[in-house]
């Protein structure tokens, strides 16, 4: 009886160690099978290309939202991820393979589309994926850590888990093609870099999940921390290097829009004081060793050069920082019902008076080194400034 006893429980563990190799080969199986390059998974990268580039051009997020549904490219990054740490360079190469062409083919499908529509301006929702930044490298870890975590419990849901953080790959790949369609190379540029962030993110991430769930193995053996550490040292590395990059930019952009909103909260303070005035748009250019500020007044009497110079000391001592301004001054009426409450001033219809130089020759002399295009969109020309007074 005793030996009976002892078989049944040496059966009992070897019956829950076929489990446990069943479940990782299982597991091993379905990464693997996500990575192969076959008619599906082309054929729902060409879908998901088609949904994504149309909801960039018709700049709906829902739309966007729905390319999650269908897209298929984490298979392969899931493939990659998991092919380094168990060292198994025969599905490294298929699962490399597959990410590439099926990332050229959702570039190639994107681009058309926005070569058949180059006559739709740039949304939006494509603008926001040409500029990437540190959160959102902190989303893709996530989401990639997520994927992984999915896969190696087997968490209820996981399918869709692992084509939503697709979403972080699809639409900037499409926002690439599509601004390289229309000849935009600065936002392709920051596209295609958001892409390949969000990339390194998920495979780091997927591979360092799968690593601590002791799903590494090669033939049943559990490599060491040290050997998957340096096989995974050029991808930390670089995600290391991208997220200082991320940081000092973050920084710049925080201190720039801090600098954005002092001199426009300055600007409405000082032309408060005004009376029938207040600030319109305002514009900025970064010059050499100075911010151009192009600032747009409504008032019904001209902003003065000696004004000009007084706003302009007043947001260099707010901001700390060496500013050039420049003030379109649009006169106008303001009424009620019975009266004008504020006219424009009449001093240029005045006998005898010169006008005032603000308002028949603007005084752009000292913002000659601003870009072109921004002094030619921004400040109006003799010609224009003369029919703003005539027509008063």
């Amino acid at each position: 009886m005793q030996q009976s006893g002892n078989l049944d429980l040496t059966e009992g563990k070897s019956s829950s160690s076929i489990r446990k190799s069943s479940d990782y080969d299982e597991i091993q199986l379905e990464i693997y099978n996500s990575a192969r390059p076959n008619a599906p998974f082309y054929l729902m990268n060409l879908f998901a290309a088609i949904v994504a580039s149309y909801g960039l051009l018709i700049n709906s997020a829902a739309v966007i939202i729905g390319a999650m549904v269908i897209a298929v490219l984490l298979g392969p990054i899931g493939g990659i991820g998991y092919a380094l740490i168990s060292g198994e360079h025969k599905e490294l190469r298929k699962s490399f393979f597959t990410l590439v062409t099926g990332a050229l083919e959702v570039f190639a499908v994107s681009y058309l589309i926005g070569q058949l529509h180059s006559e739709i301006p740039l949304s939006q929702e494509l603008l926001s994926r040409t500029q990437p930044g540190l959160f959102d490298l902190i989303v893709a870890l996530a989401g990639g850590a997520a994927g992984a975590y999915s896969i190696g419990r087997r968490v209820a849901g996981g399918a869709l888990i692992g084509v939503a953080i697709a979403t972080a790959l699809v639409p900037p790949l499409s926002s690439a093609a599509i601004a390289l369609a229309h000849h935009r190379f600065g936002l392709f540029q920051g596209a295609i870099l958001l892409f390949f962030t969000n990339l390194l993110a998920i495979q780091c991430a997927y591979s360092i999940v799968l690593y601590a769930l002791r799903l590494s193995s090669k033939n049943k053996v559990h490599r060491t921390f040290a050997l998957v550490l340096r096989t995974l040292l050029p991808s930390i590395i670089l995600l290391i290097l991208l997220g200082g990059a991320f940081i000092v930019i973050l920084e710049r952009r925080v201190k720039q829009e801090q600098v954005e909103s002092k001199t426009r909260a300055t600007l409405s303070q000082v032309l408060a004081q005004v009376p029938g005035a207040y600030l319109g748009d305002v514009t900025f250019v970064n010059l050499d060793s100075s911010l151009g500020v192009l600032a747009t007044v409504r008032s019904p009497s001209p902003i003065t050069p000696s004004q000009v110079a007084s706003l302009e000391s007043s947001l260099t001592s707010a901001t700390h920082k060496a500013i050039k301004l420049t003030v379109r001054t649009l006169q106008m009426r303001v009424a009620n019902s019975t009266e004008y409450l504020y006219e424009p001033d009449e001093i240029t219809k005045s006998a005898g008076q010169s006008p005032d130089p603000i308002t028949s020759q603007p005084d752009s002399s000292h913002i000659k080194n601003m870009d072109s295009t921004f002094i030619k969109d921004s400040i109006p020309t003799d010609s224009n400034s003369k029919l703003q007074i005539k027509s008063k």
